[in-house]
């Protein structure tokens, strides 16, 4: 198995002799035991930790003394392999060199180990069973050699929300516009981190404005992925092309063939989009671990800017056999929504709502979204804003044929419906 013991004595020697700096700096990072592969290393930062939650000073006789009267001393060598660990180190100048590489020869260890359990698993139990193992492995192997801090003291929260001040004044907010004026104006438009819900009944749009929400990230030269369970990748581009070029989606769909000006405004969007950075993926049956393992991949690959998600009660995997449809919906609204924070950028996912105007199978699709844009008759209305007012009726509506929402002019009806 892959090990370091030069860098975990050296880690535990900086604790041993500058404990006062860094035993709170390496319980923030996460640095715990089990990464240790050396016995005598890990029992050593056990005590150590033991003696600092009791408010006992760290230094040679107390650690002495904690193993002697627990006749453990022996784990660790002696006073000899006490002495041998603590002068590992002359200074604490690699510090971090030296707990990286801790970390990462632990996280190897977890990977083989999960790799052999992967193998008996696919081979006895199954590829989900197998792909649940893979997954857990390949998060706890993400946390191990993560050494970013988890917590902003007041001042560095404060620094930051004071950088967010500046950024709006200066018109140079992190949120990205969704091209439709009456929601920008709202709170500016789509945030990082934030799970945007359009919900309405059957053939109501609320495709179509999840795309028309993606087109200006799209033009700003942002990756956004879509992922799509109703629709091929041509329909897509097709509606794409409507919204954006304001092009009838009946010329461009027609059986007839499409006519000579058409064919002409499809070049000039193509033309516009050819190098856009978008990816689509219309694979039949997307689990919602399949969704985020690739959007994850992605990010990898370059900063995503958007998440598209069509739509979230068609997604499958992930269900118990003991869960209900309540249950299950419930996972994928709260996986959606920590990939948006993972991802650092918006997500934004279709959602039908039953005959009583409720979200469809599960309310926690509506209680994890950041925003839930409920698409009526009479307007969009915005059921839920997390960061803005909420309870606002939009006077938009969708032009069909353009596969996009502009302002209507609803006029009330009185009772004969005129």
């Amino acid at each position: 198995m892959p090990e370091a013991e030069h860098a975990e004595k050296s880690v535990l020697s900086v604790l041993l002799r500058h404990s006062d700096a860094y035993i709170n700096r390496a319980k923030g990072e996460g640095l715990i035991p089990e990464m240790f592969h050396n016995a005598a290393c890990a029992k050593l930062l056990t005590v150590i930790y033991d003696l600092h939650d009791k408010g006992v000073e760290v230094e040679d006789v107390s650690v002495m003394e904690y193993l002697h009267d627990r006749k453990e001393l022996d784990r660790v060598g002696g006073p000899e392999g006490l002495m041998a660990i603590r002068g590992a180190a002359q200074n604490f100048q690699h510090w971090e060199e030296h707990s990286k590489i801790v970390r990462d020869r632990y996280a190897r260890r977890g990977l083989i180990r999960a790799a052999e359990a992967v193998v008996d698993s696919a081979q006895n139990d199954g590829a989900e069973e197998a792909q649940r193992i893979m997954r857990e492995a390949i998060d706890a192997a993400q946390v191990a050699t993560a050494q970013e801090r988890v917590f902003y003291t007041m001042l560095e929260a404060m620094d930051r929300f004071g950088e967010r001040i500046v950024n709006v004044r200066n018109g140079t907010s992190p949120a990205q516009p969704t091209g439709i004026a009456q929601i920008d104006e709202i709170n500016g438009g789509m945030r990082p981190g934030e799970l945007w819900i359009a919900c309405g009944a059957t053939s109501s749009g609320k495709s179509a404005l999840a795309y028309q929400m993606s087109i200006p990230a799209l033009d700003a030269g942002k990756k956004v992925l879509i992922y799509t369970l109703e629709m091929t990748v041509d329909e897509v581009i097709a509606r794409l092309f409507a919204c954006r070029g304001r092009i009838d989606i009946g010329d461009i769909l027609s059986s007839d063939g499409v006519s000579p000006q058409t064919v002409q405004r499809l070049k000039l969007q193509k033309s516009g989009l050819q190098d856009a950075q978008i990816r689509i993926c219309d694979k039949p049956n997307m689990s919602i671990d399949y969704v985020c393992a690739h959007a994850e991949m992605e990010q990898g690959l370059g900063d995503v800017g958007l998440v598209v998600v069509d739509y979230i009660q068609l997604l499958e995997g992930g269900r118990k056999s003991s869960d209900t449809q309540e249950q299950e919906l419930a996972l994928y609204s709260r996986r959606l929504k920590q990939l948006a924070k993972k991802l650092d950028c918006p997500v934004i996912s279709p959602a039908q709502i039953n005959d009583d105007g409720y979200l469809r199978g599960s309310r926690a699709i509506g209680m994890d979204a950041d925003v839930l844009l409920k698409i009526k008759s009479d307007g969009i209305s915005v059921d839920k804003y997390r960061n803005g007012p909420r309870n606002t009726l939009l006077p938009l509506g969708l032009m069909g044929q353009y596969q996009r929402f502009e302002t209507m002019d609803f006029k009330p009806q009185n009772q004969y419906g005129r």
